[in-house]
């Protein structure tokens, strides 16, 4: 059972470690849940290599009922023996608006119970939920945080139509984060964005109107390159997972990974496939992921790809990269606007780790530059048949050095670069 808002501050079952008293404190507060998938890949691994190097956290998440039952376990395993208390509190999705607000005062009663117990030195805000509750701890007590913003969460919710700004009730949400935005930016003691794109966005004063001369780092959406290795995978398992997809023939399989929705344009996606499929019969378009397969089918079939080019596996993080071994390509076109300029594909990184080349588009964060300067890959520059045509010869015809993606995917998008990197901004932060 989550940990529930209104009892007990510290539930029966929290464990506590011991505490080394001279580490300084740090809360981390995330409103993605330890145990999703994202809470998985871009909060833990960061929590626990920075705490290798003499931190004590405190984390404080939100977690999804349905699936905090079934990975609570996993994720205590994981901090064991580690200087890091877990308290997690309860996600509220409904109704939309007021549960959030909800959530949000959970959230500062239960930093005001915990500083009152165990005062902490600064506070770790991921997202802009968060820093609510931050502002709130600098305001009341002094206590700096870092607003780590991963994009530009207003932008985003407008520009996939979530919240349109002639709304009654969302546009004025996007007002009010809007303006939360800019105190962000200027109270925050550091901000961390995944992009350069972003960060020149906003030190030219693209997001308050004014040049921000604020202390700003970049940190991709960084991968394990440990666990998203090519290396580590056994041929003999690879050929299991083909002969699985009864491809054991099939010469080259297209592959893409991660959800499908909002930001991630399908109907190009499918086109470019047909496109492949048309000059090369003897393939496969595999989707590696946990969203309902049936849309995927319907999209294949209004652009005439028969149901049979068309696989879906729903796949565990621990077997990703034997999945994604079976990849020749893996394709990825992100709907291009404003907000996307400050994103990350997380699946980039994993994608390089493990040597795999990407077919993209332009105009997302800094995905293309990346694309071309690491060898990586395919930018296709216009998404129109003529476009997805030449890019599905290209891709087709070139050869990629895997060895040589991976390598340059350490470079940028190593779990090891980002962890020094938010080591190097903790350094620097004034102390409470």
């Amino acid at each position: 059972m989550v940990f529930e808002n209104s009892g007990p501050f510290f539930p029966r079952y929290v464990l506590f470690f011991f505490i080394c008293p001279m580490a300084t404190h740090v809360v981390y507060l995330s409103y993605d849940g330890l145990t999703d998938p994202l809470g998985a890949s871009q909060v833990l691994p960061y929590i626990l290599g920075i705490e290798k190097s003499g931190y004590r956290y405190t984390v404080i998440s939100f977690e999804k009922p349905e699936r905090f039952g079934a990975g609570e376990t996993v994720i205590r395993k994981q901090l064991e023996d580690k200087n890091i208390r877990w308290i997690p509190l309860t996600y509220h999705k409904s109704p939309p608006v007021f549960s959030t607000l909800w959530d949000v005062n959970a959230l500062k009663n239960a930093l005001k119970r915990l500083y009152a117990e165990d005062a902490f030195q600064f506070l770790h805000c991921r997202g802009y939920i968060t820093p609510l509750a931050g502002l709130m701890a600098k305001r009341k007590w002094g206590v700096p945080f870092i607003f780590d913003m991963r994009g530009f969460f207003a932008d985003e919710r407008a520009d996939a139509g979530m919240w349109k700004k002639d709304h009654l009730l969302y546009g004025s949400v996007y007002r009010y984060f809007k303006q939360k935005e800019k105190e962000f930016l200027r109270e925050a003691a550091h901000t961390v964005v995944l992009t350069h794109a972003g960060k020149k966005i906003i030190q030219s004063g693209g997001l308050t109107g004014n040049p921000q001369h604020i202390p700003l780092s970049v940190i991709p959406c960084c991968a394990d390159m440990d666990f998203f290795d090519y290396s580590g995978v056994d041929s003999d398992e690879t050929i299991s997972l083909r002969n699985q997809l009864g491809a054991e023939e099939i010469t080259f399989i297209l592959g893409y990974s991660g959800s499908v929705g909002t930001w991630y344009m399908l109907d190009e996606m499918i086109q470019f496939y047909k496109k492949v499929l048309e000059l090369h019969p003897d393939s496969l378009f595999l989707f590696l992921t946990r969203d309902d397969s049936e849309i995927l089918f319907e999209k294949a079939k209004e652009y005439g790809v028969p149901p049979d080019k068309i696989k879906v596996q729903s796949v565990s993080r621990e077997k990703m990269p034997a999945w994604l071994s079976v990849f020749h390509a893996s394709v990825f076109f992100i709907l291009p606007s404003f907000s996307k300029q400050a994103s990350s594909p997380t699946k980039q990184g994993e994608l390089m780790g493990m040597g795999i080349p990407v077919v993209c588009n332009k105009g997302v964060g800094d995905t293309e530059e990346i694309v071309l300067n690491s060898q990586s890959g395919i930018v296709v520059n216009e998404l129109g048949d003529q476009g997805l045509a030449q890019a599905a010869m290209q891709c087709l015809a070139s050869t990629f050095d895997r060895e040589l993606i991976r390598k340059n995917g350490i470079e940028v998008y190593s779990l090891e670069s980002g962890i020094k990197s938010y080591l190097a901004i903790y350094s620097d932060l004034p102390r409470e």
